[in-house]
């Protein structure tokens, strides 16, 4: 037995940063669903950086991911919003298949653009976390950064017009 026995069955995790604080234009790259090493099961959106408001963090064309742990009681709901956004389709007709069919090995969503943006929040053990909220790629830069900056003013979400 080799030390590479097993590598024709190995996947390579080219994943990008996770998203820090910031504003972007962001084009998705691969949707994924799997599960840790530790067996925690996970959903995954890779995205290339096409504009950012966080350079440092997230420099243009560089990748960053969204992961959601889907034992959360938020996982459900915040993948609904996102497939909702990359894929069109008003929130309240996200159904199973639509998520299914968005981490499928077709890639279907690959090459859509969305805007992101993310704010830190405390959750209630009093720790940070960055919340995303996905946004139209048709919304304009100036509406996605007033509404961006409406969120980190209040503290808490603020819904777009778009």
């Amino acid at each position: 037995m080799g030390i590479f026995d097993g590598i024709e069955n190995a996947e390579h995790f080219a994943g990008g940063k996770y998203i820090q604080p910031g504003l972007y234009l962001a084009e998705i790259i691969k949707v994924k669903q799997s599960k840790t090493r530790k067996s925690r099961p996970f959903y995954v959106v890779e995205m290339k950086v096409l504009e950012s408001s966080n350079l440092k963090d997230h420099p243009l064309q560089t990748n960053m991911s969204w992961m959601v742990m889907m034992d959360q009681d938020a996982a459900l709901g915040n993948i609904k919003h996102f497939v909702s956004v990359a894929s069109e389709t008003p929130i309240k007709e996200v159904q199973v298949a639509d998520a299914e069919d968005s981490c499928s090995e077709e890639n279907p969503l690959q090459g859509v653009k969305l805007r992101v943006m993310a704010v830190n929040i405390k959750t209630r053990a009093d720790k940070d976390f960055t919340k995303c909220t996905f946004l139209p790629e048709s919304m304009s830069a100036g509406e996605a950064a007033a509404t961006h900056a409406k969120e980190v003013a209040s503290g808490e979400p603020a819904t777009a017009s778009a």
